[in-house]
């Protein structure tokens, strides 16, 4: 229960500082938690990058599950300032691949030991995607 506390206190922490960085700091003022709000720093120079843009450029750095979000808000055209909808295609097509070091991304997420369950994981992928990344392997 902790270490799913700590966990969840740790990305929320990720995606507050991603915000800030580019620039969605006004968003964060109006949290209601007690933080020490001039600590957000903006670390990318918005001045010559539409919202929009940094947007995408916010879902891209926070992960997959925020790409696949923005690549769902892309189909909205009716919802969302083409604009917006024209920024959020990019994360259909042209966004690098997620990228784990596996054995250890495994014995992290399932809370196990890898040698245990496994006696092989091929370091190479088989095929893919930015939200999934094929590997083979032998269950012991």
């Amino acid at each position: 229960m902790i270490q799913n506390s700590a966990k969840k206190l740790q990305r929320s922490s990720h995606i507050i500082s991603v915000l800030a960085k580019y620039g969605f700091r006004d968003i964060l003022t109006r949290l209601p938690w007690n933080t020490n709000k001039t600590s957000l720093e903006i670390g990318v120079d918005i001045a010559n990058i539409s919202v929009y843009r940094r947007i995408r450029m916010a879902l891209e750095e926070l992960g997959p599950a925020f790409v696949k979000l923005g690549q769902s808000a892309s189909t909205r055209e009716g919802l969302l300032p083409r604009e917006l909808v024209e920024e959020l295609k990019y994360l259909e097509d042209r966004v690098d691949p997620f990228t784990v070091e596996i054995k250890s991304y495994i014995e992290q997420e399932l809370n196990i030991h890898f040698d245990e369950h496994f006696s092989h994981i091929e370091s190479e992928t088989f095929c893919c995607g930015f939200y999934l990344t094929g590997v083979q392997s032998e269950i012991n």
